[in-house]
């Protein structure tokens, strides 16, 4: 059963992801090649049809799902209302309504303060949720929709003296007193950061910087995971059977209180996931039998999936099963090699977890600190104890109010002492990795590998994995570098230039980018994150064609985080310029060795008092034959003066009226053109003029199509655009 069940949930997980990755394949084509798959197979083994079927069945969840959430776009409409969450952002809140006629979700962002429960009317935009457009990022789109909701609604006009029902839901107004007065007794009770921290526990919400605890490994400890909810039940278990409860009817009480609980602060996958093994733990209690954990595990799995097939895309799904997953298989196993003792189990505990989460870690995080494994065995237990303080405040405060004044206290003193160990242990860095992003099935396969090398029996058994395993890497590290292209990337840096070629390992920049705004800057949240994810440390140099911030803005923040041993531009740059970056200069003529071509300098600005965008270096590109010709902001004026042969063509000035004339695209003559400009940016950019000019010829434009990405072969050249005008991608 175990074994069926198994392949119910990998064939749910396939059908889910086919969706996801396949979204507008028809539905009858897949359901005729997986019911003939299922029909050849069924002799030969029940499992495998199951398995087609569960494919099948997941693929039609995730689009009866799709349909229901029904993220489709919709411009000044009038809508009313309710609100049903309410979590604090950077700086506004950021609330979940619920739309009255169509009943969908969306997100909300508003610095006006409003309550759960309240119900308005206004108008507004119904916007898709952003989404990332470079690879590797974060999505808050997969995000959202992991959480049912596919929309943003962008209010006109939305002030808190704006008209406002409250709802009569029972539930929502539960909602709502119970955030208050979690607020009110702790806010009243704890410092500002302590009380930051326990609100942020028990609400789900984001008010403490969780940078140095997610470093460390502790991010389970600021967001509402198995563990706090297991800690729950163990409580009112006890508590109840104090007042002579039986075991039975205390689970009872206890699971119908954790399940108003989860309501109240949003279902998390890592509680339902509780709730639901927990109830077949106990069902099992109640009619004598015993439960096979990772089964009612795998169970649990599935449900979730039923309610939200995209909860495949949550992370706090995946490390939520992959946890319990190595408590129920993992720690058994490991824990037979260290002595009996209290504190080395606890160690055979934490590394267990640690070690079989590591290859998702890896992939969602980047990052893997080796102090984790001490973090956690510090301060969890620590926090074991704030959690079952924080617990037992909640439930006594409307009692014994002030009498708690003690409890408070050593509760302020427990979270600072937490605190302040994350502060320390994440400052030491020498035990630290950064990791490129790898696809997922590398981590599927470090966690086979793990969990094989763990419950191995045999040294027979354990040499064959091992031949196996050898032989997968070393096959696919040699596919993987067979016919290795040269890459030339259009980062979508918004409004701005940031180009970068991968020649053969040795990386180079032509622009930098650099737009920064109230709270965004493209260095911190594109820039420097997607470089670090395909696994960067040094840039060869840095080709800047102009001092203009969304051209060179970037260059301080990719100077702190990596090493780059030039930068090259034109004589005309600023004396400030000069002196802090202390350029090389290129001039009209010289080139710039590559591995498969060279880097030619066709225009070095000219002498005298003119436009600074005029000031920009010109360069022809020429990769295996392939030639790219890119001119920053340079106007017509002195483009057509130019006599330049290119196959592609970078637009000046993201595409300006005053730039890339139709004489100089003809005497140009490229295949292909790039466009590199912000979306809804206030300049108009590209106009209508510039697109007019480029005609027929190939556009891609960030706008449209994200990261842009020309492999260049030896022979032929391939163009990838990571947005595919879908809507997970």
């Amino acid at each position: 059963m175990k074994k069926r069940i198994a392949f119910i949930l990998l064939g749910l997980i396939l059908g889910i992801l086919g969706f996801v990755n396949f979204e507008n394949i028809h539905i009858l084509y897949l359901a005729g090649t997986l019911g003939a798959l299922c029909f050849f197979t069924y002799a030969k083994s029940k499992d495998y049809a199951i398995f087609f079927l569960a494919v099948l069945l997941g693929f039609s969840l995730a689009s009866f799902k799709f349909s229901r959430i029904n993220p489709r776009e919709k411009s000044n409409v009038n809508i009313g209302f309710t609100i049903i969450d309410k979590k604090k952002s950077k700086n506004s809140f950021r609330y979940t309504i619920k739309i009255d006629k169509s009943k969908q979700k969306a997100f909300m962002f508003n610095e006006a303060d409003f309550d759960i429960g309240d119900k308005l009317e206004c108008q507004g935009d119904l916007k898709l949720v952003n989404t990332n457009t470079n690879p590797n990022l974060f999505s808050y789109r997969l995000y959202a929709i992991s959480k049912g909701v596919g929309l943003e609604f962008k209010p006109s006009k939305l002030n808190p003296e704006i008209s406002r029902l409250k709802s009569s839901d029972i539930f929502l107004g539960l909602r709502r007193r119970f955030t208050a007065y979690i607020n009110r007794i702790f806010r009243k009770n704890l410092s500002k950061d302590s009380a930051d921290f326990v609100i942020s526990i028990t609400l789900a919400d984001n008010l403490f910087d969780r940078e140095d605890i997610n470093r460390l490994g502790l991010a389970h400890i600021l967001a509402i995971s198995g563990f706090h909810f297991d800690l729950l039940m163990t409580l009112m278990v006890s508590i109840l059977s104090i007042f002579d409860f039986s075991y039975k009817k205390s689970m009872v009480i206890s699971l119908s209180l954790a399940l108003i609980y989860a309501y109240i602060i949003g279902f998390a996958y890592s509680i339902l996931r509780v709730l639901i093994v927990s109830t077949i733990i106990f069902l099992g209690f109640l009619l004598r039998r015993g439960v096979d954990r990772v089964k009612a595990l795998m169970v649990a799995a599935i449900l979730i999936l039923f309610i939200n097939p995209f909860a495949i895309l949550n992370t706090g799904y995946i490390l939520s099963f992959m946890t319990m997953l190595a408590i129920y298989k993992i720690y058994p196993r490991l824990k037979v090699y260290f002595k009996e003792g209290f504190l080395r189990k606890n160690i055979a505990f934490t590394t267990s977890i640690q070690f079989a989460v590591l290859p998702f870690s890896v992939y969602y995080f980047r990052y893997f600190n080796f102090l984790s494994i001490v973090a956690n065995f510090i301060v969890v237990p620590v926090f074991e104890i704030a959690m079952y303080l924080i617990f037992g405040l909640i439930f006594l405060y409307p009692i014994l109010r002030s009498l708690l004044k003690p409890g408070f206290i050593i509760l302020d003193i427990i979270i600072r002492s937490i605190i302040n160990m994350t502060a320390v242990l994440s400052k030491i860095k020498i035990f630290s990795l950064e990791f490129m992003t790898e696809s997922i099935i590398v981590s599927i396969f470090l966690f086979v590998l793990i969990f094989v090398l763990t419950n191995i029996k045999t040294k027979k058994n354990l040499g064959k994995f091992l031949q196996t395993a050898i032989a997968i890497v070393f096959i696919s590290l040699v596919v993987r570098n067979l016919d290795r292209p040269i890459e030339y990337q259009m980062i979508d840096i918004g409004q701005g230039d940031a180009f970068l070629l991968n020649d053969k390992g040795k990386y180079y920049m032509v622009d930098v980018g650099g737009p920064k705004y109230k709270d965004y800057n493209s260095g911190e949240r594109i820039l420097v994150p997607y470089l670090k994810s395909i696994g960067i440390k040094e840039i060869e140099a840095a080709f800047i064609s102009h001092e203009d911030s969304d051209h060179a803005g970037n260059l301080d923040i990719l100077r702190k985080n990596f090493t780059v041993k030039n930068i090259i531009t034109d004589d005309k740059v600023s004396k400030e310029f000069k002196h802090k970056y202390k350029p090389v200069f290129m001039k009209k003529g010289d080139d710039f060795k590559l591995s498969e071509g060279n880097i030619h300098c066709v225009y070095d600005g000219t002498d005298g008092v003119i436009e600074k965008n005029d000031q920009s270096l010109g360069l022809v590109i020429d990769i295996r034959g392939n030639k790219i010709l890119t001119m920053g902001d340079l106007s017509s004026t002195y483009e057509d003066k130019l006599r330049v042969k290119a196959d592609i063509l970078k637009l000046s000035h993201h595409g300006s009226a005053h730039s890339s004339s139709k004489k100089f695209i003809k005497e140009v003559d490229p295949k292909m053109v790039l466009i590199s400009a912000g979306r809804d940016n206030s300049y108009g950019h590209p106009s209508k003029e510039a697109l007019n000019n480029v005609g027929k010829i190939k556009k891609y434009n960030t706008q449209t199509d994200g990261l842009v990405k020309i492999n260049f072969y030896k022979g032929r050249v391939k163009v990838e655009k990571y947005l595919k005008g879908g809507f997970f991608r």
